[in-house]
């Protein structure tokens, strides 16, 4: 296998782990329709919803803050790392960056092939 061909399945690998967990797909995907911007509270109580499957305004606070945790310590820096959202502490805002264009050119693949999956059927 050429060097290449060997980084860009590397790549590619990479990108299917990242987006197989549904929190991250989500954040993602909240993130894309939002015009690319967002608190973590706000992503947090967006994806707490979807996952209950209800309004953000039914969503309780525990849950909110469950799952407020759990992208500040493990979903965000690994879509940090990966170079897909630009974390702004002092302001709490997450940002879409279009810095991986592997999984950007993974999630619109997968959107235009399958136009009804969106943030309500992420999870």
């Amino acid at each position: 296998m050429r060097t290449k061909d060997a980084a860009d399945l590397y790549t590619l690998s990479n990108v299917f782990e990242l987006l197989a967990n549904e929190r991250r797909l989500c954040a993602i995907l909240c993130l894309r329709e939002s015009e690319g911007r967002m608190t973590v509270r706000d992503l947090a109580t967006e994806i707490a919803a979807m996952e209950q499957d209800s309004c953000p305004d039914e969503v309780s606070e525990e849950t909110v803050t469950r799952v407020y945790l759990s992208l500040l310590h493990t979903h965000l820096p690994r879509l940090y790392e990966s170079k897909v959202v630009e974390y702004h502490r002092a302001t709490e805002y997450i940002v879409f960056s279009n810095n991986s264009p592997a999984v950007e050119t993974v999630v619109d693949a997968v959107t235009d092939e399958y136009p009804t999956i969106s943030v309500e059927t992420a999870v």
